[in-house]
């Protein structure tokens, strides 16, 4: 599907194979401003005008009965220029912003009735401003994979994963000396900065059904941090009963 307006223009589709194995979808889209500007002039002065652009789309497969592979990505990218006046400096504020997104899952039947899930993504987001001697950059990058395995066994269920996280961030650029002064030749200093965290995760979970309505849960969960070097165990255990029957 296609569509075309005073601002924007977007295109989508769905598509699926004949055997049903294999389906995606796409979708993307970009704002065109240029005529809209014309029309519906406003006191703002932009270099460049705004522009916001995404595209997205997800593959799927089916490998055999019970298993699954599907990949999602998407992209987005934003800027603006427009005119500013401060006391100290007249000129255009620029702004440039870029996002993605992927994330792969698989699931699959594994040793009869057990249930396998696992998926890995990752998402990164930039963004570059700068408006007189200000000129930045900021980048964050995280990444997490998770595994899960579940197992039915009459009135038992079994459960047990594992995951990990990392996560980076940085900041890089010119900031003034002086806040009230951002003129392009203003006193300045260079910042540099860049953290990265990590997580590894696991844990091992039962619940039992004693009557049809009432269940016990117990499990224990295990965390280590690489920024505090230190490993959190949580144990837990719980009691539930089920009152009305969900549909």
């Amino acid at each position: 599907m296609a569509w075309i307006g005073l601002a924007n223009v977007s295109l989508s589709g769905v598509y699926l194979s004949k055997d049903k194995k294999f389906g995606a979808t796409f979708e993307g889209g970009q704002t065109i401003l240029d005529v809209y500007e014309l029309i519906n002039k406003d006191d703002a002065e932009y270099s460049p005008l705004p522009l916001a652009r995404s595209f997205g789309g997800t593959l799927s497969y089916k490998l055999k009965e019970g298993s699954f592979l599907k990949l999602y990505g998407s992209y987005s990218l934003d800027k603006v220029g427009i005119r500013n006046t401060s006391p100290s400096y007249d000129g255009f504020y620029n702004s440039k912003s870029v996002n993605y997104f992927s994330n792969l899952k698989y699931s699959a039947s594994v040793f009869g009735t057990a249930l396998l899930n696992a998926g890995v993504s990752y998402s990164r987001h930039k963004k570059d401003f700068n408006y007189g001697v200000l000129d930045n950059s900021i980048t964050d990058t995280y990444s997490k994979f998770r595994i899960d395995l579940s197992k039915q066994y009459d009135k038992l269920n079994i459960g047990t994963g594992a995951e990990y996280e990392y996560d980076e961030a940085d900041f890089s650029g010119t900031v003034p000396l002086y806040s009230y002064n951002l003129r392009k030749d203003a006193p300045s200093m260079s910042v540099l900065s860049k953290k990265i965290s990590g997580r590894v995760g696991g844990y091992l979970e039962a619940q039992y059904k004693i009557t049809k309505n009432f269940f016990t849960i117990g499990g224990v969960r295990a965390d280590y941090h690489t920024l505090s070097k230190k490993t959190v165990i949580d144990p837990d255990y719980l009691l539930a009963i089920k009152f009305l029957k969900i549909t």
